[in-house]
């Protein structure tokens, strides 16, 4: 599970510095929703490869370090991205839907 966790966070990263065309995405709801979708995956990916009942808050605040630092990356990126504080928020949106995800399926996680 761990290599299937760090393979989904090189296609973040991947897709999140790739410079996708303004027609790409026909609205911008569909891309805060992608932004919630990558991040409950991602979430629900990490907290199972390496969390425990000890550290998963650590994981869970690295997870959002993680969200913060992909938009620094599209801020200083040379490749037409653009920092979005709506994007981070999706993200942390993803991030707490992931937990609870699986929290309800109470799994011997913590």
């Amino acid at each position: 599970m761990k290599i299937v966790a760090w393979l989904y966070t090189l296609i973040i990263l991947v897709l999140f510095l790739y410079p996708f065309s303004s027609n790409t995405l026909s609205t911008i709801y569909s891309d805060k929703l992608i932004h919630f979708f990558l991040f409950t995956v991602f979430t629900i990916l990490w907290i199972l490869s390496y969390a425990n009942k000890n550290n998963y808050k650590n994981i869970l605040i690295l997870i959002i370090l993680f969200s913060f630092f992909m938009e620094f990356l599209q801020y200083i990126s040379p490749f037409g991205r653009s920092f979005s504080l709506t994007d981070i928020l999706s993200n942390v949106f993803g991030i707490i839907f992931g937990f609870f995800i699986l929290v309800s399926l109470k799994k011997k996680l913590f």
